[in-house]
């Protein structure tokens, strides 16, 4: 090692390649998302709209009875009734139907996968297995 040729010490975060961003420039970046997500959807709460106008805590019961429907149903096509309603209720509280579907939507079957994994292995569920690898 030559002598003088340290430069300081490290910087905590550096970019690791052309066009990289750095760790602190990541977190600031998202926390900026997240706060211009929160600003957007406040938005949404202040609009004319059926559910803006309707008691916090009647949509909290609601909410609770139509997640215990949920968890009942045993045919395709209540599923499907039920992701109807919602889709009414969204559009009927001004929420434009983009920005629902990208919210709720592709978070759904993400979250459905993480919970029905477990079900998916014979040491969780017993039964006859459909596949074995």
């Amino acid at each position: 090692m030559k002598q003088g040729s340290a430069t300081g010490p490290c910087p905590p975060s550096t970019a690791s390649g052309p066009g990289k961003k750095s760790t602190l420039d990541w977190m600031i970046g998202a926390f900026a998302s997240f706060f211009s997500e929160s600003s957007y959807s406040e938005g949404y709460a202040r609009a004319e709209g059926l559910l803006q106008s309707v008691d916090p805590r009647f949509k909290l019961v609601g909410m609770l009875a139509l997640l215990v429907c949920v968890i009942f149903v045993t045919r395709v096509e209540w599923v499907l009734a039920v992701i109807a309603v919602t889709l009414l209720l969204a559009v009927a509280s001004s929420v434009r139907l983009g920005y629902y579907l990208k919210r709720v939507w592709l978070f759904v079957p993400l979250f459905t996968l993480v919970i029905a994994a477990p079900a998916m292995f014979s040491f969780v569920v017993p039964g006859k297995p459909l596949l074995v690898l």
